[in-house]
């Protein structure tokens, strides 16, 4: 949930979690709600643009390219957990841009994700 609220997609008021903009989403899948605002984070679209100049990059590589762009003083432990998790994110944009349907989300099993999915439903 901390990422889905870092991407501006939920909000928790009071322990409760909810669609930010529900009217936004009405039409859509819990799945594409979650990629629109996946490719609209900057970070993501940073990671993206250097991957697709970088093809052989890893997730150390981009936690040192953030670092330098972003002028951060990052441990390489930071750099490392960091520019995993962003490439393993940018990873599945970049796969999802090449294909017709939006693949599995990274991060958890698919039966995992989809547990979770059922906090984006609107009510």
């Amino acid at each position: 949930l901390r990422v889905l609220r870092g991407l501006g997609v939920v909000k928790n008021e009071l322990g409760r979690y909810s669609i930010i903009e529900p009217t936004e989403f009405e039409s859509k899948s819990s799945l594409e709600i979650l990629w629109d605002a996946v490719c609209r984070e900057k970070t993501i679209q940073l990671v993206v643009d250097y991957l697709k100049g970088n093809p052989t990059a890893d997730g150390r590589a981009v936690g040192r390219f953030l670092n330098l762009k972003l002028k951060r003083e990052w441990s390489p432990s930071s750099e490392t957990r960091t520019g995993n998790s962003l490439y393993q994110w940018a990873s599945w944009v970049l796969i999802g841009m090449h294909q017709e349907e939006i693949p599995k989300p990274p991060g958890r099993t698919k039966a995992e994700s989809e547990d979770q999915l059922w906090l984006l439903e609107s009510e």
